[in-house]
């Protein structure tokens, strides 16, 4: 039985990249960073096969559960009008079996309604790891172009 390909954080996001470009359900998603794998690997979202930190590899299941997040966080934000927290990411991601989060990630399967979180009515308008801005209700664009201002002034003064 052959060894599973292990990646280091940079292998994936190429891995990541490619894949994007590859597969036409996922050119809405984005670039993804160390700094956000470091992060949501801090929250729980994803763990290295064996060592940790800066010797820390990364299996393809690792691979699928990322595309499988971010095409999570661009629907829920699609059809809830906003993001999953990462604690509802989590649980998600403990719920559903491995196999049908690649088969999502990889586009053979759609995302269905019932993998979304509850609507809350509460919106995240933060895209920043050390702010949560919620506000509960609906807005107009306007005002969610206002907030989401706020959110990116508030990230420029942690950046200071």
């Amino acid at each position: 039985m052959p060894m599973e390909k292990l990646y280091s954080i940079g292998e994936l996001i190429e891995e990541y990249d490619k894949k994007r470009k590859k597969l036409p359900h996922l050119s809405g998603l984005g670039d993804l960073s160390e700094a956000t794998v470091r992060y949501y690997q801090q929250k729980g979202l994803y763990r290295p096969s064996g060592a940790s930190g800066k010797e820390a590899r990364y299996s393809e299941d690792t691979l699928w559960r990322i595309i499988f997040t971010r095409i999570l966080q661009l629907q829920s934000a699609q059809v809830l009008n906003r993001k999953p927290t990462l604690a509802e990411i989590a649980n998600i991601l403990q719920g559903v079996d491995p196999a049908t989060i690649e088969r999502i990630a990889n586009g053979s399967e759609e995302l269905s309604i019932g993998i979304m979180p509850e609507p809350t009515g509460w919106q995240d308008y933060s895209n920043h790891p050390n702010i949560k801005l919620e506000i509960k209700g609906e807005l107009s664009p306007r005002q969610r172009d206002q907030v989401t201002q706020i959110a990116k002034l508030l990230e420029s003064i942690l950046r200071e």
